[in-house]
């Protein structure tokens, strides 16, 4: 148990280095075809045991494997260096700032791309057929060779949104989009409930339905990586709102400790290798998407931040003054700083719950 426990807490910490490192290295990358003055490539932060100065940029590892950064010239207060990153044109800039999630993007598709690719046969969303238990099939309206397109007006990438949205929308009437025979149709009031049914010899709360499958090929496993991550970016989009809204509380949110204890959860639950890494690897491709997105928001602090500045400087065709914006983003990330404790407490008061609810 301690020993996935040891393995668990190193891969999440590679896990979260290599995403910021990649992050970081999308700004780096963009920089550098900006002909931007990048001064130093860090890996990792605290003091540098590895220094290497290669043309104008200081390359370094850093003893704590928490982060890393790609400053550059002009970034923060301001150069007169005509390659400084404040002396560039605003959409220069505007790319330097985005490259970084687009790279977080980049690795989470390029993780789901080779998991698809180890597949035989990728799930899709064509009823196959019923549990042999399930009773009055037919009431439902729904036939085998339907492919469902949308669950109360929500989009099906996936073969795992179906599941979804009908636990989302539960205790509403289904209004079930579907694909029969070429032909569009539209079923109202859809039937469906979660009940026990039998599964390789294990009792599962499932709602009856079987999917075809398709084999894996050179057009659809990367049609299916693709459909995957755009998945992921609406899963982000429908957790800010479920906490907009209140459907989900604060004290769901889940940080790094929390990450860790779920990851090793899960580990527990399997000795087979494979099926950890495959499990380890897709939460990676949902982290690293997570954090695309989530670092393009408009809050202080955050790159999103930055370029909702940016955006008004270009609208007004006039730069805002650097103490203002200094001051918005240190304050967000106090705000930050604050939210992640908030976060943490919570992941670790989950945990000494359980283990003193035994």
């Amino acid at each position: 148990m301690v020993t996935i426990t040891l393995i668990t807490i190193l891969l999440s910490i590679l896990m979260f280095e290599v995403l910021i490192v990649a992050h970081e290295f999308g700004h780096f990358i963009a920089a550098r075809l900006s002909g931007v003055k990048v001064n130093e490539f860090a890996v990792g932060m605290g003091p540098a045991f590895f220094k290497k100065q290669r043309g104008e940029t200081l390359y370094s590892l850093r003893v704590l494997p928490i982060g890393g950064y790609c400053a550059m010239e002009g970034e923060e207060d301001g150069s007169d260096d005509p390659r400084a990153f404040n002396r560039i044109s605003g959409w220069r800039r505007f790319c330097i700032l985005v490259a970084g999630s687009a790279m977080n993007f980049i690795v989470g598709f390029v993780i789901l791309l080779i998991l698809v690719s180890q597949l035989g046969t990728i799930p899709t969303n064509e009823l196959k057929a019923y549990n042999k238990n399930y009773e009055n099939a037919e009431s439902t309206g729904l036939l085998p060779g339907d492919k469902i397109l949308k669950i109360n007006g929500n989009n099906i990438y996936v073969y795992s949104d179906i599941t979804l949205f009908l636990d989302r929308e539960t205790g509403k009437p289904y209004e079930i989009t579907v694909d029969r025979g070429g032909e569009r149709l539209v079923l109202n009031n859809v039937a469906l409930a979660r009940k026990p049914y039998e599964y390789e010899g294990k009792t599962y709360m499932l709602y009856g339905l079987e999917f075809a499958r398709e084999n894996a090929t050179v057009l659809s496993v990367p049609k299916n990586a693709w459909l995957n991550s755009a998945d992921y970016v609406r899963l982000v989009r429908i957790s800010l709102i479920d906490l907009i809204t209140g459907r989900a509380g604060t004290d769901q949110l889940m940080g790094a400790v929390g990450i860790v204890d779920y990851m090793n959860t899960v580990s527990q639950q399997t000795q087979d290798f494979l099926e950890r890494m495959s499990f380890f690897l897709n939460f990676a491709a949902l982290v690293a998407i997570n954090l695309a997105v989530m670092n393009l928001l408009p809050l202080p602090a955050l790159d999103g931040g930055r370029i909702f500045f940016l955006l008004i400087e270009m609208v007004r065709r006039k730069p805002i003054d650097q103490k203002y914006e200094s001051l918005v983003h240190a304050i967000g990330f106090v705000a930050l700083m604050a939210l992640m404790i908030y976060v943490s407490y919570n992941d670790i008061a989950r945990i000494v719950g359980r283990i003193a609810g035994g």
